[in-house]
């Protein structure tokens, strides 16, 4: 990583390679960080990446395709929202999918034990 990656990065923890791209939002930009964060979480935006991707096993997306991703410009207050309750379903989605993993094992203990089976 070179000096001007890790300076665009403001101290962030990233993975960048010679086929990767750091995105920042720039000071007098009106979408926030978070929001694009969300964005290209969504079906909308891998739709439009799609469309250019190159690459067999990994997508590769060039600056022009993911600068050519129309960005809906929203109040700041709506933007931050969307992206907390983003954040907020994530977490969710994490924790249930360690409770189902707990409820797996827990459950798959129970039958070798009913089974007979020293795990």
């Amino acid at each position: 990583m070179d000096e001007t990656t890790t300076e665009l990065a403001k101290g962030s923890p990233i993975l960048a390679g010679p086929l990767c791209h750091v995105l920042s939002i720039q000071e007098w930009s009106p979408a926030l960080p978070e929001f694009i964060v969300w964005l290209l979480g969504t079906e909308y935006a891998k739709q439009h990446m799609a469309a250019a991707a190159r690459g067999s096993s990994i997508s590769l997306y060039s600056l022009e395709t993911i600068g050519s991703l129309p960005v809906p410009i929203l109040p700041l207050e709506q933007q931050k929202a969307i992206a907390e309750a983003s954040k907020a379903g994530r977490a969710l989605r994490e924790s249930r999918i360690a409770l189902a993993e707990a409820e797996s094992e827990t459950n798959n203990s129970e039958l070798c034990r009913i089974a007979g089976i020293n795990a």
